[in-house]
C-alpha cells in the first residue's frame, strides 16, 4: 500500500485487443479514495510494478499456452518472482482455456487467487458489460478486504 491506498495492476494481452478497452473501463470502477489503478499490456509489465501491486487482475484473449505474444514475455520476465501477499483475479472474453493458462502461469508464485476466473460474455462496448464488470470488481474488492482484515 502506497500513500494509504491499495495498488491495483490490470495486466492484459494481446495489447491490441478489446482487453485494452476493458482494462481502461475498469479503472474508474474502483473507489479512487482507496485504490490507485494502473492498466498495462503484459509485454510492458516490470517486476517492480508487480511487487508494488496489492491486487492483480490478469486478462487474456489468447487461448494458446503463452508460448508467444505478450504473456510469453511476461512469463519470462516473471521468472521466479514471488507474489505472496497479493490477490489475483483472471478474466477473458474468449474461453476457460485462457483462464486456466493464466492460472498455470502464476502457479508457484504464491499469489492468492480470488476465484477461478471470469469470462465476460458480452461485447466490451455493450452497456450490460459495465454492470457485469462492476459486480465482478465488487466481488474482487470484497475478497481483498476480507483477506486484508486477517
Amino acid at each position: 500500500m502506497a500513500d494509504g491506498k491499495y495498488q491495483v495492476l490490470i495486466v492484459y494481452s494481446p495489447e491490441s485487443s478489446s482487453l485494452a478497452s476493458l482494462a481502461s473501463s475498469m479503472i474508474p470502477m474502483f473507489d479512487q479514495t482507496r485504490f490507485v489503478v494502473t492498466a498495462v499490456p503484459a509485454a510492458r509489465v516490470s517486476v517492480p510494478q508487480l511487487l508494488e501491486a496489492d491486487l492483480l487482475l490478469f486478462g487474456s484473449n489468447d487461448e494458446a499456452n503463452f508460448s508467444h505474444g505478450g504473456y510469453a514475455a511476461f512469463r519470462e520476465m516473471l521468472g521466479d518472482t514471488r507474489l505472496s501477499g497479493r490477490l489475483a483475479a483472471f478474466y477473458s472474453t474468449i474461453s476457460e482455456i485462457s483462464l486456466k493458462n493464466l492460472k498455470l502461469m502464476l502457479k508457484g508464485t504464491g499469489v492468492t487467487l480470488a476465484d477461478d476466473g471470469f469470462i465476460i460474455r458480452s461485447a466490451w462496448d455493450d452497456p450490460r458489460t459495465a454492470g457485469i464488470l462492476r459486480k465482478w470488481i465488487g466481488h474482487i474488492v470484497k475478497t481483498h478486504d476480507e483477506i486484508a482484515r486477517i
